[in-house]
């Protein structure tokens, strides 16, 4: 089977790889992408504002920095990332319908 992750598509990993990957799995396995968009804000704030208190830069605005961070790969996913999302579902739609012996939770 092939890889799921591969970081922060098209956008630097910096020290937010693990976040970028979670969310290419959520729209691997069919999770609704605006949960998973929201998700991944929420990672990348998480990780960064911690990051800066526990660096102590004092001449940074640790929530003002974190903050903008967030939404902007946010909003980089929300603008590019629908193709990701739909091509992900439809390979999962495609493996769960493989482990079904009837046609009938796949259709539609």
């Amino acid at each position: 089977m092939r890889k799921l992750t591969n970081g922060c598509t098209l956008s630097p990993d910096l020290w937010i790889r693990s976040c970028c990957d979670e969310h290419d799995l959520r729209y691997a396995t069919g999770s609704s992408r605006a949960l998973a968009d929201l998700e991944l804000r929420q990672c990348i704030y998480m990780k960064t504002y911690s990051r800066l208190v526990k660096k102590s830069w004092a001449h940074i605005d640790a929530h003002a920095y974190a903050k903008d961070l967030a939404w902007t790969y946010y909003l980089g996913v929300r603008v590019f990332g629908l193709p990701f999302w739909l091509l992900g579902h439809m390979k999962w739609r495609k493996r769960k319908c493989k482990k079904h012996s009837k046609p009938q939770p796949c259709s539609a």
